[in-house]
């Protein structure tokens, strides 16, 4: 995902403020089965969380979480109310 696809999607919440990213992972890790997804979280982490993308294997996931928490940072500057 590019980042105008993220700031669109960002956008369709407006009254949640999405602050950071962070990878979730589903199942045993190491296992077949085991899923990694990113995922933007609001200030309070419990309250919402929306699906960003699945990771794929050998991806860098932290240079990968950076990206992401410097993007919805960019986003969080340009939608402040004045």
């Amino acid at each position: 995902m590019d980042k105008k696809h993220l700031f669109s999607r960002l956008e369709k919440w407006p009254l949640i403020k999405f602050d950071h990213a962070s990878i979730v992972q589903d199942g045993d890790h190491g296992t077949f089965n085991a899923k990694i997804s990113l995922y933007a979280f609001d200030v309070n982490e419990n309250k919402a969380k929306l699906f960003i993308r699945d990771v794929s294997p050998g991806t860098d996931l932290v240079a990968m979480v950076d990206l992401y928490n410097n993007w919805i940072k960019e986003f969080t500057k340009t939608t402040k109310p004045k």
